[in-house]
This record gives structure tokens, sequence and C-alpha cells, in this order.
């Protein structure tokens, strides 16, 4: 059994999609779905083709037993939990992963970020924002900005209350959460290069992520 944790609509085939948010929930009624996406609150159609679909909150215990899982994936989710809850779910992916069984956690590269901002932040055309701090609390999601559209409040407020990242991670950070919890083999991968399967599917951010695996 593999994990995929926090999947958003990026579950594939062969692994237990597992994601909290309204998006998620919903995909299981259509034509609720689709009323929200057709007054403006942003739906995914992506969401309602999730295969094993599971709606969990990754900040609480994982529902599966001990030693039950082969691999687990998670990609951009770590950092819309607090510091505590994301040590949790690593303690939980341990318990829950089989002797040898191995983690992948793709998340936001604060390295990268830091770097960015104290050289030459490189502007892609869609930045709404010109100063070099501006740019970084804006990347890095640790912001909040006024909406004003009634469809985006009521979005935000009701289905998207913790979009924003509560905390950010380098290599260094990761591996010492995994070390706590008695990973070991805890390495530095390469965009869609590991020992996880299907890696060139689950991964897609190559951009900004850190890519960090380990063994149970």
């Amino acid at each position: 059994m593999n994990l995929n944790l926090g999947c958003g609509a990026d579950g594939i085939d062969g692994w237990i999609n597992i994601d909290k948010s309204w998006d998620a929930r919903l995909s299981k009624y259509p034509f609720i779905h689709r009323f929200f996406q057709n007054i403006g609150i942003g739906f995914t159609d992506e969401m309602r083709d999730v295969p094993n679909l599971m709606t969990h909150d990754l900040s609480e215990d994982l529902p599966f037993d001990d030693e039950s899982v082969e691999y687990i994936y998670t990609s951009h989710a770590i950092e819309h939990l607090g510091r505590d809850d994301a040590e949790d779910l690593i303690a939980e992916s341990y318990r829950v992963l089989e002797q040898g069984g191995r983690i992948r956690i793709v998340t936001p590269d604060l390295e990268k970020y830091i770097s960015e901002y104290l050289g030459d932040i490189e502007l892609d055309g869609s930045e709404k924002y010109t100063s070099s701090a501006d740019i970084f609390v804006n990347r890095t999601m640790m912001g909040k900005e006024n909406i004003d559209m009634v469809a985006q409040r009521v979005r935000k407020s009701i289905f998207q209350p913790e979009n924003n990242h509560y905390w950010l991670y380098d290599f260094k950070s990761i591996e010492n959460m995994l070390e706590k919890e008695g990973f070991e083999e805890i390495e530095r991968c390469k965009y869609q290069e590991g020992n996880v399967p299907d890696i060139e599917k689950l991964d897609n951010r190559p951009q900004t992520s850190i890519h960090v695996e380990a063994r149970k």
C-alpha cells in the first residue's frame, strides 16, 4: 500500500490519495462541486478525477495499521501544517511504514527563497510586486493579502482557511525531524529521481522544491 499525503488534484493510480480540502470533500458530490465552481469559488475539475481519493486531515493520526504501508509521498503539504503537526505527521509516517519502507517529502525550499532574496530575484513577468522583500514574502506564502471579491472571500474564509504556509524548511531541518523519529538513509534527491515508485508522475514542482527521501 502506498500513500500520497496532501495530494490535491495530483493523485495517481496505484496510490491512496489523501487530501482534506473542501475541493476533495465535495468532489464526491458532482452537482454541489459544479455549483460552487459556477459561482466563482474555484474548485477544480481535476479533483473529481483523482483515483482512490480519501479525505483526511493530516494533523490527525493516519488511519492505517502499524507497518502496513510500503511508500509514502507528500508534496507541498507539510508547510501547510504547524511545526508540531508536521513532526507528528512524520512520526505517524514512521509508525505506518513497514520496515524498509520509504518516505519522500517535497516542500518549498527555504534556502532557495533566501538565496533569491539575498541575490538578484529573477522576475518571470507574473510578479505583483517589485521589491525583493515583498516578492520573498509573496513567493513563500507567509503573508496575508486583502481580498476584494466576495466569492474569493468566501473561498478563503470557509474553504481555504489554511492555504497559507505555516512553516518552511531547508534540508537540515527536514533531516532533523526524520532522524528524531528514527529514519535512516536520509538524502536530498533531484527532481524525479529517487527510490519511490512513480516519481516521474508524482514530482511536478521542480523550480522551488526540495526533495528528501528516507528509509525506515
